[in-house]
């Protein structure tokens, strides 16, 4: 899904040059919004977020296993991992 959103974006930008807009990191939902309107740069920058998102979600996902099969040790350094995940998503996105 992030790679055809990569493909796409890249695609429109070479079809339609535009002016480009959102070269800083944007509130995401000020992305979704402009690329919705089809602005080639905010679909790259969807396409980077949602594959920022997919081991985010991984990891979420492993970490409600863990808990659901009692393995706390996993569950414990699952969250320590998705800590991490989200520290490094604020720091860039900042």
């Amino acid at each position: 899904m992030s790679f055809s959103l990569l493909v796409l974006g890249v695609m429109l930008q070479y079809v339609q040059p535009r002016p480009t807009g959102l070269l800083q990191p944007a509130n995401p939902a000020r992305v979704i919004a402009t690329a919705v309107r089809g602005n080639a740069i905010s679909i790259i920058h969807l396409g980077v977020l949602l594959l920022m998102l997919t081991p985010l979600a991984r990891v979420l996902i492993l970490m409600l296993e863990f808990f659901r099969n009692r393995e706390m040790s996993f569950a414990i350094i699952s969250i320590g991992v998705l800590f991490l995940l989200a520290l490094s998503a604020v720091i860039g996105l900042s």
